[in-house]
């Protein structure tokens, strides 16, 4: 079974990859508190619910192997990921495959 759904409510405006790494994570974390951990996490309990017991995986394009993150890669799923844990008290891990 694939489930395919965006959620683009947490998804970053395509006009932020333009910006250095500071302003783009005020403006995310910014959009994160806006829509609030209740309703990411009912967004991700709905992806789960169509999942159908499979796994769910959030994805986007940049690669953070160990090599691309030693010389400064970076993704808005390290800033999601870290997010989440914080305002679920660690409760919600979102782990990097």
């Amino acid at each position: 079974m694939k489930c395919d759904d965006a959620l683009l409510d947490i998804a970053p405006d395509r006009e932020w990859l333009s910006l250095d790494v500071e302003r783009y994570f005020d403006l995310y974390t910014d959009r994160l508190e806006t829509l609030g951990i209740k309703r990411v996490t009912a967004m991700l309990d709905d992806l789960t619910i169509k999942a159908q017991g499979k796994a769910v995986v959030l994805l986007c394009y940049e690669s953070l192997s160990p090599e691309n993150v030693a010389t400064g890669q970076w993704c808005h799923r390290q800033i999601f990921s870290e997010w989440v844990k914080f305002e679920t008290k660690g409760k919600i891990v979102i782990p990097e495959l």
